[in-house]
């Protein structure tokens, strides 16, 4: 009964001892197979990751990039309004009263692509200034101005240009203070020039025009200048007797060479300089007398709605005549024109 039970013992032992080595066995193997199992899938997830960015990359080489509207139209557009006043009682150093008033008006509409630029400017200045007791307000500035120049593209820097260019003023003028002897007046005179040549413009700020070839208009639509001769017409004929017997044309053409230098940048500390330089050659009249138009300004913006201005304007024409004294004769003769404003005033810029 013992042997028996001992034999029965030992088999049950031999039996767990059995099942509890195969059991490591198959729980070290399936460990095994677990970690396998897991970095093959890490490794196809690395693979799917891969080919995705893959053919994420490849799409947006054919896929076409989002729309964004582009500006071609810039505008800008700046008024000024400068006046002094000075008013004087029993002042004892003397002096005048006076009265001034300018404003100015400077607006710019640009179009610009690739290969085609169009700019234009126009300027309005007008000034009117009062002294003493006097009632009238005599006119101390008086401009308007329009230019328009198209640029095609030719190479880098370099651009076929068409220019034009048109002048005139708003009111009478006269030989103050004698004001019943007129002047000028509104289209009288009026310039207007047509060009064609190239453009040079190596920043946003600079550009230089050259026109070999260009049609300088002057219209006086005034019968009295036009008569006199005024800014480079024929004047009236009159025969021995002083009687007109033929009236002067209105108008004058000129052919000949244009050149315009135009600097405009705003620098840092709200400062803004401009230096625009006109020069014209007329072919059949004089051509070493070179027409030359300057103008230069400075403003420099102290705070949001007042500013200090410094301008010049420099003009010398061969054709303009203007009152001179020679050896104590008075007459008429060339000379250089020049007006200088300095100033402390409002500006506004409304585009």
């Amino acid at each position: 009964m013992n042997l028996s039970n001992n034999k029965i013992i030992v088999f049950f032992i031999f039996l767990f001892l059995s099942s509890s080595i195969f059991s490591q066995l198959d729980s070290s193997s399936i460990v095994t197979e677990l970690k396998k199992k897991k970095e093959i899938t890490r490794l196809y997830k690395d693979s799917l990751v891969k080919i995705i960015d893959s053919l994420n990359k490849q799409i947006k080489k054919y896929e076409k990039p989002a729309y964004v509207p582009v500006k071609h139209w810039r505008f800008s557009g700046r008024f000024f309004f400068d006046g002094t006043q000075i008013l004087l009682n029993n002042w004892v150093a003397g002096g005048q009263n006076n009265t001034s008033v300018v404003g100015k008006i400077l607006v710019a509409i640009d179009y610009k692509t690739k290969f085609l630029t169009i700019d234009n400017d126009l300027s309005l200045h007008f000034g009117l200034v009062r002294q003493g007791n006097r009632k009238n307000w005599w006119k101390n500035d008086d401009q308007q101005q329009f230019t328009s120049k198209i640029d095609k593209r030719l190479y880098h820097n370099l651009n076929y240009s068409a220019l034009i260019d048109f002048k005139t003023g708003f009111a009478k003028g006269y030989y103050y203070p004698n004001d019943s002897s007129v002047i000028s007046d509104f289209l009288a005179p009026a310039y207007f020039v047509s060009a064609l040549g190239i453009d040079y413009k190596p920043s946003t700020f600079f550009t230089l025009f050259m026109a070999p070839l260009s049609i300088k208009s002057t219209i006086v639509n005034s019968t009295i200048l036009a008569d006199r001769g005024s800014f480079g017409l024929k004047p009236a004929l009159y025969d021995e007797d002083k009687y007109m017997i033929q009236r002067a044309e209105k108008y004058r053409l000129e052919i000949g060479a244009y050149l315009k230098l135009k600097f405009r940048k705003q620098f840092k500390g709200n400062l803004m300089f401009e230096n625009n330089i006109e020069l014209f050659s007329n072919f059949t009249q004089n051509p070493q007398n070179i027409d030359v138009i300057w103008i230069s300004g400075a403003t420099f913006q102290l705070f949001k709605y007042l500013s200090f201005n410094i301008n010049a304007h420099l003009i010398y024409d061969d054709d303009i005549m203007v009152p001179v004294v020679r050896d104590g004769v008075k007459g008429f003769g060339p000379r250089i024109q020049y007006e200088q404003m300095i100033g402390l005033g409002l500006i506004w810029k409304f585009l």
